[in-house]
């Protein structure tokens, strides 16, 4: 019987033929794995004549260090969050340090 595995992924999305973005992606913090990803984003947006490629990630992940190693430009964008406790349970300080959080674009493309 063979047993088939999802090591990793990456869902690449193309906004109007302008540009495209990588919303979402999981994979093991090996460089292998994103060169694998961003060659294959670059290859598609070759291929349809794109020339913007775009991602949102965590400064603390190991590889936002490997993106601009490789030259990948940070552009910072305003982004806002709105907390509404619906208990007591939790503390403002308890979710307002976002280098503990992992967002993706699919997030805020699912709302």
């Amino acid at each position: 019987m063979i047993k088939k595995e999802v090591v990793w992924y990456f869902v690449l999305k193309n906004y109007k033929n302008e540009k495209c973005h990588i919303v979402d992606c999981v994979l093991p913090d090996e460089i292998d794995c994103y060169n694998a990803m961003i060659n294959a984003a670059i290859s598609y947006c070759k291929l349809k004549n794109i020339m913007k490629l775009t991602l949102w990630i965590n400064k603390t992940l190991p590889m936002y260090n490997y993106l601009k190693k490789i030259g990948i430009t940070e552009i910072p964008v305003d982004v806002f969050f709105v907390i509404k406790f619906l208990n007591n349970k939790y503390q403002l300080q308890d979710i307002e340090n976002f280098d503990n959080w992992f967002i993706t674009m699919s997030d805020s493309e699912n709302y």
